[in-house]
């Protein structure tokens, strides 16, 4: 997307490749642009190329959409940090986008602290922590209107190894990272152990295993935190939820949740 050449190449054989299968649009997972991810190359050129990048790929499906007479999506998978705002101009390129689907979640990853992972409030702090909440108000208050933006839910869990029992791990220090698993292996496993005891966070409306014994902590959601989500979704009339991942729950124990209480 660095010129304007390279953006019209792109988003033609993107719209082509819409039209051929007969696909409903363009989903961008540009993890970051401006910032560093896993191995992606970033420049300061990203802000304005980013929107560039969307409105150019709104202009070829606006071309395909007016000779097959069918409406064609172009939504874009963005995280919750902060700096994220410093180095994209979000209300100018959600002119050009249907559906911003928020990933609220991996709050913790790696680090020598560990939490709740996808919580929808803040359990102690929210200048310092990160949540769905805040991520909302990062995104309005860039622009992003309430109904473009998608709430997303992980339909698996984080785990670590705590230094210390107190807060039962949260928001503390972390000794090492074990397999937190999709939550069909949460929910029939991990549960299942007399030694792992369930946990609901008020402040944060995120439920978390600890397993006093062995000082694990596990973060996730379940049907009880998907509820409280989708009823937020539809208080704040934001555009839906999302989910990743499908396999992660075979079992549809969250995809049966949110079936339940989105709609009602």
């Amino acid at each position: 997307v660095l010129t304007e050449s390279s953006r019209k190449k792109f988003a033609g054989t993107s719209a082509e490749i819409v039209g051929t299968y007969d696909l409903d649009g363009v989903d961008i997972d540009w993890e970051y642009p401006g910032l560093r991810g896993e191995d992606n190359v970033f420049r300061a050129e990203d802000k304005q190329n980013f929107t560039l990048m969307f409105k150019a790929i709104r202009e070829e499906l606006d071309k395909l959409s007016s000779r097959t007479g069918k409406s064609y999506q172009v939504t874009t998978a963005l995280p919750c940090f902060p700096r994220l705002f410093e180095v994209t101009d979000m209300g100018k390129a959600a002119e050009y986008l249907d559906f911003v689907n928020i990933m609220a979640y991996d709050f913790y990853v790696a680090g020598d602290t560990a939490g709740h992972h996808s919580n929808l409030y803040p359990a102690e702090s929210y200048e310092k922590e990160e949540s769905g909440d805040k991520a909302y108000d990062l995104y309005t208050k860039a622009g992003v209107p309430a109904e473009k933006l998608v709430l997303g839910i992980p339909f698996y869990g984080r785990s670590w190894f705590m230094k210390s029992d107190d807060n039962r791990g949260i928001n503390r220090a972390v000794d090492s990272v074990t397999r937190g698993g999709g939550f069909t292996f949460i929910k029939d496993s991990i549960m299942t152990k007399p030694d792992f005891v369930r946990y609901w966070d008020e402040k944060a409306k995120a439920p978390y295993l600890w397993n006093a014994k062995t000082r694990q902590l596990v973060t996730y959601d379940d049907e009880e935190s998907v509820k409280v989500k989708c009823e937020y979704v539809k208080a704040r009339k934001m555009g839906g939820v999302m989910f990743w991942q499908y396999a992660s729950d075979p079992k549809e124990y969250l995809l049966t949740a949110v079936n339940e209480h989105l709609y009602k």
